[in-house]
């Protein structure tokens, strides 16, 4: 899906198709063409986590530098969420991107570094059935051997 996103406005502003569900910026793009954001993806019950991902052997050797990232990842968080418009412009130092659209971004997320839950949990189940299911995956992928629960706190 993500490698159409920037076509999505464009064909919704030509009939092409009726609607779409896609990140930022493509629904604020499709508003100045004149289209509505009927639902976010909150709305629908979605939402989404990145994870911090680290090689098992250097993982199992750098637990002191890890801790550290994290600590570097929270304070970011709140630094961000304290002042918006900072870390707007921080993202648009580095990447270009507008800064109306990185504050546009920032208003529907939540910048937080925790540790998983137990809704994580039942979530990435659902994914991973899902996907079993499906037969895009070789049976049930056993997700949780490979995660740090309770490393973070």
């Amino acid at each position: 899906m993500h490698q159409a996103c920037p076509e999505f406005p464009a064909l919704l502003a030509r009939g092409s198709i009726d609607a779409f569900f896609a990140p930022e910026p493509w629904p604020s793009q499709a508003v100045k063409l004149g289209a509505k954001i009927l639902m976010n993806s909150g709305d629908v019950g979605y939402a989404y986590t990145m994870w911090l991902t680290a090689n098992g052997a250097w993982f199992d050797a750098h637990h002191k530098e890890a801790k550290a990232i994290l600590a570097a990842l929270a304070q970011a968080c709140n630094e961000i969420t304290a002042d918006p418009q900072k870390g707007a412009a921080a993202t648009n130092a580095e990447s270009k991107i507008p800064v109306p659209q990185v504050l546009g971004v920032l208003a529907e997320v939540t910048c937080k570094v925790r540790d998983f839950s137990p809704a994580d949990m039942a979530s990435y189940d659902q994914v991973a059935d899902f996907l079993a299911g499906a037969n895009i995956t070789k049976g049930r992928v056993d997700y949780k051997s490979k995660l740090a629960i309770g490393f973070y706190q």
